[in-house]
């Protein structure tokens, strides 16, 4: 009895011909982050922004090329949908959701003062959206002084989410519109 040939199959990325498709390929779902023109600027240096711009998504309707973008985005998202990643994205959540404002900052005296990065919890750091420094001017004399404004993440989110995967709320009750009708006042008559 002979053996049965095993059919070998060709990936969608392995069947483009044109090396530099293959190289805005792996940019583009790599280290560009969905960016064509980005990707496109890592092929082709010498082309200018706006050229770049165009030649990316022209590049993005081929079809061959959107077949190998598409296939390593499945393969991902495969890779991604683990019991284990699942576990690890909603721990994430949980924390987030967990987290308080006073483990970023501590009041002494009535004024707010951020912690040492060192004292914050390492899951509370991810509480933190951005950090910014202002000078302001003092009216009253030429003296400015540093303010700093820590920004946190919208933790309401994280508590949406939270719930959702634990089945205490749906997304499609969200969609539900309220409708304010507001008709104009009656003047009196002079």
């Amino acid at each position: 009895m002979a053996a049965k040939k095993k059919e070998v199959v060709e990936s969608a990325f392995d069947t483009l011909q044109n090396e530099k498709h293959k190289l805005f390929v792996s940019h583009y779902v790599g280290d560009c982050l969905f960016n064509a023109t980005k990707a496109y600027l890592q092929v082709y240096p010498y082309v200018k922004y706006n050229s770049a711009s165009v030649k990316g998504c022209e590049l993005l309707r081929n079809v061959k090329v959107k077949a190998a973008v598409d296939e390593i985005c499945a393969e991902r998202f495969k890779q991604i949908q683990t019991e284990a990643e699942k576990s690890k994205t909603y721990e994430m959540i949980k924390n987030l959701s967990d987290c308080t404002i006073d483990q970023v900052v501590d009041l002494e005296n009535g004024t707010l003062t951020v912690k040492d990065f060192s004292e914050i919890p390492k899951e509370a750091l991810h509480l933190i959206e951005s950090i910014q420094m202002d000078e302001r001017q003092s009216d009253s004399s030429s003296s400015s002084s540093r303010v700093l404004k820590v920004k946190l993440i919208n933790k309401l989110s994280a508590l949406k989410l939270r719930s959702e995967i634990q089945g205490l709320s749906k997304p499609e009750n969200e969609t539900q519109k309220l409708e304010i009708i507001i008709t104009p006042a009656e003047r009196p008559k002079e």
